[in-house]
Formats: C-alpha cells, structure tokens, sequence
C-alpha cells in the first residue's frame, strides 16, 4: 500500500467502566440532505443537534479506559465529518448522526485507518481471539478467529518497511501475531517495535479560531474575514477592527463557521460545557444546554416529500394536514426504538386515494426500507383512517414519504 500515511485513531486498552465525561471534546457541523446536523463528541458518547438548535440523536458506550475512545473524522471520505467510537458497543455514525455500523459487544482493541488503500476508511476490531475488518457500512470484509491462546492486545506496526501499518498482536510475553490489513498471517514470533514503527494516535488538530493565532472569519457578514475570537479565563470575546463586537459569558472548547439556520449566512457556533451557542451580528440563532442523562428517546415521524393529484387544496395543505397525524403514527415505530438503541431510520412511500370528503378510501405502500412487515402494516392500517384534504375527482390522490426515527430530547 502506497497510500500517504493517515493513521487516525489508535485504541489499544482493554475495555473497563468509567465515568460519563464532565464535558464534551468536540464538535462539527455539516449538511446532509438539506438538514444541518450538528454532532457533539465525548469520550463516552456523542450528542446531535439540528441546525435550528433542537436535540436530535444521542448514544452513549462504555470507553476504552486511558485512551481516546471517539472520533471526528471523516471515514468515507465524503468531504463531511463522521463519529466513530471504540467500547462497548463499537459504531460510526455518519455525518446525518444515523448509524452506519454497530458492534453491540464491542471492541478490546480498534483503529480506523486507510487499510485497503482505497476510497473509504476501514475499521479494525479485536474482541476477545476474534479480529475483524469492517467498511464504513458495517460490511464484515475479512474475519479471523484465534483459538487456544489468549490475546492481550493489538497495535499497529510497520513490518515490511513500507512506512505503512501492519496490524501486531499479542499472544503471550514472548508470541506475537502479525497480519496483513487483508487479514493475512505474516508471521508469528518476536514483537517488531525494536526495529519496526510503532503507529501512535494521531489526535485531531484543534479548532483553528481557538488557536494561539486564532483564524479570522466574517461575523459581520460584509464579506470579509477580518473578525477573530479572543478566549479569556472567564469566556470569550468576538473582535473585529474597531474593537469588541459580542462577549460571550462561557470559555468555548470547540468552535466552527457555518450556516446554521440556511439564510446564506454564517453563524459562529460555539461548544461549552453542555452548551451550544450559535451567534453572528444579526443575533442570537440559538442557545441551547443539556443533560445528557436526562435525554430521552421517542419515536418520531417526519413528513420527507408530498404531493397531491386531483384535490382542491394544494400541496402546502396537503403537508399541514399529513404533518398534524405524523406523531399518531409514530407510535407505529416506538416499540422497534425502544428495543434497539442503534436503530437508525427508516422510510416508506405511499399513495392514498382521497374521496371528496377527504378521507382516505385507500393507501398503498409503494416501497419501504425499514424491513419489518409489522411496522408497514401498523403504518398502512393508521393512514387509511385518516381524513386529509377533499378530492375533486375519483382518481383525487396524495403521494408522500414517510422518515421514522427518533429523537433523544
């Protein structure tokens, strides 16, 4: 593999309980299919928020004890950052805060690197004599189980001198087993870290406007970055050319530039302890704090597309009517969120036939992706009492796309 090196996450302790986090670590932002997503790093969990400042998705796992256990970082090299974390359970989240792969039982040892030398990041898992490879999507591409001998630990070590990481474990104090990031027995015999490279974490960098030199963005929003954020021991201040322009009354951890609110404008958004502060000249966008152990999950239903044929109000009305029974027919959803916290989400499209009363005298499914004929069923049996807008005609019809989810608020 000629790949430039790009070493991103080493874990290598065995997994022990910890305390939830004090505070958390990191943040990004990007947006994904036209929603502002925010998400929220700690080294035991990760909180996500929508760009209007509401919760959106929270997960939490037990933490390799004395390393860094989670990640900002963009796996499938997309341009948008994803979250992975090493623990108990063992996932990647994508940009969207939806997860991409879950290992409920977790990882001893992990590492996300360029393995294969191709265009997406892999994720290397021991747990217990079993070693495994993964791709962003949780696609097992090789799998290797190790019987009568115990494992203790796994790193990454450069091998064959191609300034690259083979993947070295340990068997006992004197037997190491070495392999190919394909999964292939290189050898088994005396640790390389003598005279091999030994791959060390590779924290992410910080937050370039909190850095001593601090990078100047646009707060004013006239074009040019001439603003810049100056820290002090008791908050923060925004600084423009003629002097202070916004104090902030908290000492930020983390801060990015993006619009937030989808106005063309940027906003500076700011992470605190618990805390997340979007800010420009035009005001406050939002200023929300949280507990995380108060967050609690429901389900939710969230109206995607809609569109109407033969009926005497238009779409606009189509939409208000539909959204006003999503959270009846959310419920159809709940018992599924309630069992699996790693569930995702799930979408189905319709078409209900309208008679000139509005009531719905037909629905049909035209395709589904949340695999679970019950909840199809449940869905379909709850649309067909429902009463939208008046038909003009007998082929009066809506067409829509249902989300389900949840959201931890």
């Amino acid at each position: 593999m000629s790949q430039p090196l790009r070493i991103l996450f080493v874990l290598a302790l065995l997994l022990a309980p910890t305390l939830a986090s004090a505070q958390p670590r990191d943040l990004s932002v990007a947006k994904v299919d036209g929603r502002v997503i925010i998400l929220v790093a700690y080294d035991d969990g990760v909180v996500s928020f929508q760009g209007n400042g509401e919760s959106y998705h929270s997960y939490d796992f037990k933490p390799v004890q004395g390393a860094r256990s989670s990640t900002l970082v963009d796996i499938n090299l997309d341009g948008l950052p994803d979250f992975a974390a090493m623990g108990k359970a063992s996932f990647i989240l994508g940009a969207d805060a939806n997860p991409r792969m879950v290992l409920s039982d977790g990882c001893s040892d992990a590492f996300v690197y360029n393995f294969v030398g191709e265009k997406d990041l892999e994720f290397f898992c021991r747990s217990g004599g079993s070693l495994a490879m993964f791709a962003y999507d949780g696609t097992m591409l090789w799998e290797l189980g190790i019987s009568g001998m115990k494992l203790n630990s796994c790193r990454l070590v450069d091998m064959t001198g191609d300034n690259t990481p083979d993947i070295e474990c340990e068997m006992s104090s004197k037997q190491f087993l070495q392999l190919g990031s394909d999964g292939s027995v290189i050898s088994e015999s005396n640790p390389t870290a003598s005279d091999g490279t030994v791959f060390e974490s590779i924290s992410k960098p910080g937050t370039p406007l909190l850095a001593t030199s601090p990078q100047a963005f646009d707060f004013d929003a006239d074009g040019q970055a001439k603003e810049t954020l100056s820290v002090h021991d008791k908050g923060a201040d925004i600084v423009g050319p003629g002097g202070t322009l916004a104090s902030i009354d908290f000492v930020p951890i983390s801060a990015a530039i993006f619009d937030v609110d989808q106005d063309q404008k940027d906003e500076l958004l700011l992470l605190g302890d618990d805390r997340l502060l979007a800010i420009s000249s035009r005001g406050v966008a939002f200023d929300v704090s949280w507990s995380r152990s108060k967050l609690k999950r429901e389900a939710a239903a969230e109206l995607m597309t809609v569109g109407g044929r033969g009926l005497e109000a238009d779409d606009q009305a189509l939409r208000s009517a539909l959204e006003a029974h999503l959270p009846s027919l959310a419920k159809c959803y709940a018992g599924k969120v309630k069992k699996n916290p790693f569930l995702g989400v799930g979408r189905m499209s319709l078409k209900a036939k309208l008679d000139k009363a509005g009531a719905v005298s037909d629905v049909e499914l035209s395709f589904s992706t949340l695999n679970d004929a019950d909840i199809d069923a449940c869905v379909l049996k709850g649309v067909k009492k429902l009463s939208l807008v008046p038909g003009k005609s007998e082929d009066a019809q809506a067409i829509f796309d249902i989300e389900f989810g949840y959201r931890d608020r």
